[in-house]
């Protein structure tokens, strides 16, 4: 694999924060990473903040931030139950970023953050009728990214959760990915599904040490890095499109 070549602008990046946390925790938890990425003029981070106020923080934070905390919605995916109302604030929370601060060549998610940037993309993409438009991002990075519920079935019957599965809805998001998973992460097989239900010609995995949680440490945070160099690389020369 060629070494990387930072793009002529750095990449600006839409990033989603995972459930029990606020976006000052989510910026400082991946500070390491941000900094590696702005240094080399890669990509800019924006980091946006969820907006359903939870009790319950991540157990990696829990003793080390005060908050208060959110998550994007609420939703155990054992149970499958998700408030359809609060993934659509969600959603629009997004678009209204976008409208407002946009544009942005990507979108980064990690952990729930991710789901609700593949939801938001798939359900872009249910509602889209010309073939030749244009997707919000130029590119999407999932980083520990479980799948999400498929959002034409919520809003067919808020009642019924059926997770997003490539065998219902193929390659549904159509554009350059990065599936990034820890080595111990309990949820890789999980992400590798997310993956399924992305262009598999333009998918790209990664993996750094660790587990469930963002990484730590500078082995782990130069592993992610390089990844996404990597990948915004491909993009800006034109391997990946």
């Amino acid at each position: 694999m060629s070494s990387p070549t930072p793009p002529k602008t750095p990449f600006r990046l839409l990033c989603l924060q995972g459930a029990g946390a606020n976006a000052e925790i989510f910026a400082a938890q991946f500070a390491m990473l941000r900094y590696e990425l702005e240094k080399d003029k890669y990509a800019q981070l924006v980091f946006l903040e969820a907006n359903v106020e939870t009790g319950r923080p991540a157990s990696d934070i829990k003793d080390i931030y005060d908050g208060p905390f959110y998550n994007w919605f609420s939703w155990d995916m054992n149970k499958a139950d998700l408030d359809a109302d609060e993934l659509h604030e969600a959603h629009d929370l997004v678009q209204g970023t976008i409208d407002a601060q946009g544009p942005f060549d990507g979108v980064f998610g990690w952990s729930q953050g991710g789901t609700l940037a593949a939801s938001y993309l798939i359900e872009h993409a249910q509602r889209q009728t010309d073939p030749a438009a244009k997707p919000p991002f130029r590119c999407a990075i999932f980083a520990a990214t479980p799948r999400p519920i498929d959002p034409a079935g919520l809003l067919k019957d808020p009642m019924v959760m059926k997770v997003a599965s490539a065998d219902d809805l193929g390659e549904i998001i159509q554009m350059p990915t990065l599936h990034i998973t820890g080595t111990q992460d309990h949820w890789t097989s999980e992400c590798m599904l997310m993956k399924d239900l992305c262009d598999q010609a333009r998918a790209s995995t990664c993996t750094y040490e660790g587990v469930h949680r963002p990484p730590k440490g500078p082995i782990a945070n130069s592993q992610m890095a390089e990844g996404i160099k990597q990948f915004i690389s491909n993009i800006a020369a034109g391997k990946l499109k």
